[in-house]
């Protein structure tokens, strides 16, 4: 790796004033997410475009998802803080766009390339952070950030979904733009510089090759459901997956700079780690999706009281991050141990969830939703600092932006899957028993997942991650 110039010391202003920068951009992310998916319904409804919303969806899943590792490789490029303002002001301007579009193609491409621009600094925040403070504290501070975007969540959806109410639409779209724009400048204007690798250069034909591999598998798997798994379409679609896997790993094996560096997967911890994380996540389309369809259609309850039931559950991830990072940051042991309670919450609660119906009192789902965001702090905690640990230095921008890309695959796996189950079974069984049985397998499938995730976690994880969290300190000296 070249070397372009020793990172200068940070006085305690800049470092505190960077981590600001690194809290509004995280706290800008989720915002923009839960504002615009909040809104997404209401504003193709006026463009005559409501047949179009799986089409967004699964569009800017797939720019987020091609995106993230993307990002990561330009960050070890051109460093953090090029990546963050030429994205970020692209996010900007986008949304300012969106707020003005009354073109329904228009609108599409500016989500599109918003989710995409996204994608490419999501995990700057993270990797900043490691810039700014000694490794034995990066839980805590990731702790912080994961704080940060659980209110950015909540501000995004409320805020969003108060404009809404009051004919401010554009409003809606662009707000958190302000969060971001902030953000950025304090990453400019104090952040640390980066070591570059200047000989690296972009793979190009990785790029393509991702992009048609994943865009053949978002859309396979969301309109199997809907076209049948033996429509042309989607036939052709799962064999541009399959035949894009392998021109793929083939590709990122020949050239001498690939976009995702295989070798990282030759780490055995590092690959169970963020496979862990990626089944820790799969519950919240459940949570997000599934649940309130659960409060309106079985028990009763009003739009307005299963949007308030995600609010406690935003409260605790606010709170439970910092000291479940504080806890974590004593040990490299707690790693495993935060993601072991992490798996067994979400086991619990899912669990517990499945016996949902027209029975099941308001305030134990509040409950059970509520716990779900410990299990988010203790997976968020662990998750990203644990895999940096493991990681040289070249490889610290993609390695910690693989782990969004696992998430962010891991939510559209799990949208297919739960919609393949919900769908047969209320079909199967038309009515109320129909709907139950979905929802339940649903939470069932969640459940299941944080249990493989235990498991691996305990009799795997546990006992490989010491040997190789050595052999990482050892190449880095």
């Amino acid at each position: 790796m070249a070397n372009v110039g020793q990172i200068p010391a940070l006085s305690d202003q800049q470092r505190n004033l960077t981590f600001i920068g690194c809290l509004l951009l995280a706290l800008s992310m989720s915002a923009f997410g839960l504002s615009l998916a909040n809104i997404q319904g209401a504003v193709l409804d006026s463009m005559n475009g409501a047949a179009s919303f799986s089409l967004v969806t699964a569009l800017g899943s797939a720019a987020l998802c091609i995106m993230t590792p993307v990002g990561g490789s330009l960050m070890d490029l051109i460093g953090t803080k090029k990546v963050v303002l030429y994205f970020g002001a692209m996010v900007c301007i986008c949304a300012i766009l969106l707020a003005f579009t009354g073109n329904l193609f228009l609108y599409i491409l500016l989500r599109v390339l918003l989710s995409g621009a996204q994608g490419a600094f999501a995990s700057v925040p993270f990797i900043v952070l490691r810039k700014l403070f000694a490794p034995e504290k990066l839980p805590t501070y990731t702790g912080y950030l994961s704080g940060a975007l659980a209110a950015g969540g909540f501000l995004g959806s409320w805020v969003a979904g108060w404009l809404l109410d009051h004919s401010m639409v554009g409003l809606a779209s662009c707000f958190p733009a302000i969060f971001l724009a902030v953000g950025i400048f304090l990453m400019l204007k104090f952040g640390p510089e980066d070591i570059l690798n200047r000989s690296k250069k972009i793979d190009l034909l990785g790029v393509v090759i991702l992009a048609v591999t994943l865009l053949s598998l978002v859309f396979g798997l969301n309109f199997g459901p809907t076209k049948g798994w033996t429509s042309p379409m989607v036939l052709l679609c799962l064999a541009g997956l399959v035949i894009g896997l392998i021109v793929l790993i083939w590709w990122e094996k020949k050239t001498p700079n690939p976009l995702i560096p295989l070798k990282l997967f030759h780490n055995k911890a590092y690959v169970i780690l963020i496979v862990v994380s990626g089944l820790l996540v799969m519950y919240m389309t459940a949570i997000n999706t599934y649940i309130p369809q659960a409060l309106q259609k079985l028990m009763g309850q009003s739009a307005a009281i299963s949007g308030t039931v995600q609010i406690p559950k935003t409260i605790v991830s606010i709170i439970v991050p910092g000291l479940a990072g504080a806890w974590v940051a004593r040990s490299t042991n707690n790693f495993w141990k935060a993601l072991a309670a992490a798996a067994v919450v979400l086991i619990v609660s899912c669990s517990l969830l499945v016996f949902i119906g027209p029975n099941m009192p308001l305030w134990f789902v509040i409950t059970m939703v509520a716990f779900t965001g410990a299990a988010d702090s203790f997976r968020t905690v662990s998750t990203v600092p644990a895999a940096q640990s493991l990681l040289k230095m070249q490889d610290m921008g993609i390695g910690t932006s693989m782990i969004g890309f696992m998430i962010s695959l891991s939510g559209v796996l799990a949208s297919a899957l739960y919609s393949i189950a919900y769908n047969t079974l209320v079909q199967a069984t038309p009515g109320q028993r129909g709907l139950i049985d979905g929802i339940d397998t649903v939470l069932l499938i969640s459940a299941a997942a944080a249990l493989i995730a235990l498991l691996l976690d305990v009799l795997v994880f546990r006992v490989i991650y010491p040997k190789a969290l050595a052999k990482a300190k050892a190449e880095n000296k």
